[in-house]
């Protein structure tokens, strides 16, 4: 084994999900930061009508950035490393979520047919929803 294999397999074991939806997060984050009409003007638009275009960036770059952080320093910070797990991963839930009420929002502007999307972005909240769970079990 490799020791770039060694560290990807600290750092990930047990825990791919919340890595996969922490980079996803910050993506996400940074393709709205440097093209917002990508929100305007797509399909998650609707979710402007809950948060602002700055604030949903916001939230993708906080919520990726403070669980790339509690990922990173999982184990060696028992207190406080799944507290911001698990916050992270219930803003991303909540990020998730919304981008579901967006698609089906979304679904009689595209002549009636719904998201193919709508699945995958409801499984992934509820994976977030887990992984809070799992974080707050390591709490307790």
């Amino acid at each position: 084994m490799t020791a770039w294999q060694k560290i990807v397999d600290h750092y990930m074991s047990n825990r791919l999900l919340e890595w996969v939806m922490t980079c996803s997060l910050i993506f996400m984050g940074t393709e709205a930061l440097i093209w917002p009409m990508a929100i305007e003007r797509g399909l998650f638009r609707y979710m402007l009508a809950v948060f602002s275009v700055n604030t949903l960036i916001a939230f993708y770059l906080i919520f990726g950035s403070l669980r790339a952080v509690a990922l990173t320093a999982n184990g060696r910070w028992p207190k406080w490393g799944p507290i911001f797990r698990m916050c992270g991963a219930g803003g991303g839930a909540l990020l998730m979520g919304q981008m579901t009420v967006s698609l089906i929002m979304a679904g009689p502007e595209s002549n009636g047919a719904p998201s193919l999307s709508i699945p995958i972005f409801f499984f992934l909240m509820l994976g977030e929803l887990y992984s809070a769970h799992r974080a707050s079990r390591a709490y307790a």
